[in-house]
């Protein structure tokens, strides 16, 4: 079973918008795609994080569940694009 480690250290997510469509071309070029970041915040307080955290998978999935509950609740948030969540735990999830 998985499990993370977050700590104070890497108690990190930035949260960026993602364009509404991609192209449908080859990227061998490399074109260019804009990921907007709109937002940046701990994702375990820090009061209640102590020395660190260890989440199974399950617990994982809940702090996700409850970031994008927390982030569909923003100004900026817009309900027909997507966003994606990456943590410097090396977690990356998708709001929808």
């Amino acid at each position: 079973m998985k499990t993370i480690q977050i700590t104070p250290q890497n108690n990190f997510i930035r949260i960026f918008e993602l364009p509404e469509t991609f192209s449908s071309d080859f990227c061998f070029g490399g074109t260019p795609c804009t990921f907007i970041q709109v937002d940046w915040f701990n994702t375990v307080p820090p009061t209640t994080l102590g020395a660190g955290v260890e989440l199974d998978e399950q617990a994982l999935k809940n702090l996700q569940h409850n970031i994008s509950l927390f982030i569909m609740k923003k100004v900026y948030y817009k309900p027909h694009l997507r966003y994606i969540g990456i943590t410097n735990y090396n977690d990356i999830f998708f709001i929808a």
